[in-house]
């Protein structure tokens, strides 16, 4: 859910917006969004799952800078990073493979090996629902990472 420190802040947009209106925006959807991003969170919300928003906005507090659900012909790539080719699938069919530590591990072990070209995540859905801030914070890790190799191999070219 939304942190109470982002009310005044639009969680997308970074736009602000008065209390009153993040307190609605929070008890409706449970992110403070001001009136245009409430458009466009209704037009995913019915497109995506609960834990699919719940990590792109758990990436978005980290300063992590996410694209939500992008269509690619037939494919379709829930959470994108399009500036590093890297693509997060919130996927519930893992659920019966769920165990946290292994889980948590595993994601840690393909983020550290990650040695850039696209990369294509496969996380749990019950990892986010039940682990969102460790998980969000192994991303957040990566992410970065691929960001620092992306601006030291743009800067020696």
């Amino acid at each position: 859910m939304s942190d109470p420190d982002q009310r005044g802040i639009c969680q997308q947009c970074n736009s602000a917006i008065d209390a009153l209106h993040s307190d609605k925006s929070v008890k409706k959807y449970g992110y403070s969004l001001c009136e245009d991003c409430q458009i466009w969170f209704i037009t995913k919300v019915f497109n995506t799952t609960r834990e699919t928003i719940q990590l792109y906005f758990a990436l978005k507090a980290r300063g992590i800078h996410p694209v939500l659900e992008v269509k690619e012909g037939l494919k379709r790539n829930e959470i994108i990073f399009p500036q590093f080719d890297i693509h997060i699938e919130v996927d519930c069919h893992q659920h019966h493979h769920y165990h946290r530590d292994e889980a948590l591990k595993d994601l840690e072990n393909i983020c550290q090996g990650y040695q850039g070209g696209i990369c294509e995540l496969q996380i749990p859905q019950a990892l986010i629902r039940w682990n969102l801030n460790e998980t969000a914070d192994i991303l957040s890790v990566f992410i970065v990472a691929a960001e620092s190799k992306q601006n030291n191999s743009n800067r020696r070219a």
